[in-house]
C-alpha cells in the first residue's frame, strides 16, 4: 500500500516510549503526592488549579514527542501538477525503408532524417513527441512523451532492419499514428519523413490523410532525397501523393534534398499553432521534521514562560 504518509527513520519511534514513562511516573507521583498534601495547603491561594498547575510540564512533555516525531524523519507524498507551457503533441512517422539507405544525403536519407530530428527534439523541450516507423509494416516505436532523453536514446537505437523493409506503406503509418495521438487538442500534428511512394499497405494514404483531416491534425510531408536520373519509375517518389496528404490534412509539403532543405524544414515548422502543454504530475515528498522542530521550540518556549510566570503544579513549592 502507498500510504501518502512515512519515515525515514522507524527505529525512532522506539523512543516514544519515553514521554510515555514519564507522564506515568509523573501521574502516580501526582497522585501520591497529593494524598499526602495537609488539607490547609489545597485552600490556599496560591494552590493553582490541577490542569493550569500542570501546563508547563504537559507542554514539555508534547515538546518531547515533537522532537522525537521530528527524529523519525516523517515525509508526506504528494502529487503536483506539471507546470503549464506551450507545446505540441508531435508524431515523427520515419520511414525505415530499404531506399533510406540510399546515399546522396551522407551518409544515408535515414541517417541525415535522424540528425535533424535529435537537433529538432532538443530545440523543443515542451513538446510531448513520439516516433512511428514504417517500411512494409508500421510500428509504434516510442509513444508521446516529455522524456526527451529517453526518445533520444531510442532514436539513437534505430536500425534500418528494425522492420521488413521492401517497401513502403504511408496509408497504414498515417493511420498508426492516428490511433496513438490524443482525440483532442490543439497543437497536435503528424510529420511524415519518406523518401518513397505509397506501395504497400491496406490503408490508402489519401483516405488516412482524409480522416485526419476530420480530426483537425494537419500532416506534415516531407520528401527525403533528390531524384537521380537513373531512377525507376516504381523507385521514384510520389511527390504529387505527398503534396495531396498534406492538403487534405491541413498540412505542409517539405522537400527537403540537403541539409539547406532539412534547415528549411525547422524553418517551416516553427511558424506552426502551438497549445498549452501540461506536464505530468509529479510525485514529491515533503519533509515534516522542520514544523515539528518549530513545534517544540514553541512549547518549550511557552513552558518556560509559564513556569516564570509562577504557573506551576504546587506540589513542586
Amino acid at each position: 500500500m502507498n500510504l501518502p504518509l512515512h519515515v525515514e527513520q522507524p527505529w525512532a519511534a522506539l523512543l516514544l516510549a519515553l514521554p510515555v514513562l514519564l507522564a506515568l511516573g509523573y501521574a502516580l507521583g501526582y497522585a501520591g503526592q497529593r494524598l499526602r498534601l495537609p488539607a490547609n495547603l489545597l485552600q490556599r491561594g496560591r494552590a493553582r488549579m490541577p490542569v493550569v498547575a500542570q501546563l508547563p510540564y504537559l507542554l514539555g512533555m508534547l515538546a518531547l514527542v515533537a522532537l522525537i516525531l521530528a527524529l523519525m524523519q516523517p515525509r508526506l507524498r504528494t502529487t503536483r501538477s506539471g507546470a503549464s507551457a506551450p507545446g505540441r503533441d508531435v508524431l515523427l512517422v520515419l520511414d525505415v525503408s530499404l531506399s533510406m539507405q540510399a546515399p546522396d544525403m551522407p551518409p544515408t536519407r535515414l541517417e541525415a532524417a535522424r540528425q535533424w530530428a535529435r537537433t529538432w527534439i532538443d530545440q523543443h523541450p515542451n513538446d510531448r513527441i513520439g516516433i512511428i516507423v514504417f517500411a512494409e509494416e508500421a510500428y509504434a516505436y516510442v509513444p508521446l512523451t516529455l522524456d526527451h532523453a529517453f526518445l533520444q536514446t531510442q532514436l539513437a537505437a534505430l536500425e534500418p532492419n528494425t522492420l521488413p523493409n521492401e517497401g513502403t506503406a504511408l496509408g497504414n503509418a498515417i493511420g498508426m499514428a492516428l490511433a496513438h495521438i490524443p482525440e483532442a487538442g490543439a497543437g497536435r500534428a503528424l510529420l511524415l519523413l519518406t523518401d518513397g511512394a505509397g506501395n504497400r499497405g491496406k490503408l490508402s494514404p489519401l483516405l488516412a490523410a482524409d480522416a485526419a483531416g476530420r480530426r483537425n491534425i494537419p500532416i506534415h510531408t516531407v520528401l527525403l532525397g533528390r531524384m537521380a536520373a537513373n531512377q525507376t519509375t516504381a523507385s521514384q517518389p510520389d511527390r504529387q501523393l505527398l503534396r495531396e496528404v498534406a492538403r487534405r490534412s491541413g498540412g505542409l509539403y517539405q522537400e527537403a534534398g540537403d541539409e539547406q532543405g532539412l534547415q528549411a524544414l525547422s524553418q517551416a515548422l516553427e511558424a506552426l499553432p502551438v497549445a498549452a502543454q501540461q506536464a505530468p504530475p509529479v510525485q514529491v515528498a515533503l519533509p515534516l521534521e522542520y514544523p515539528l522542530l518549530a513545534l517544540a521550540g514553541l512549547l518549550i518556549v511557552l513552558a518556560v514562560a509559564l513556569r516564570q510566570l509562577g504557573v506551576w503544579n504546587p506540589l513542586e513549592g
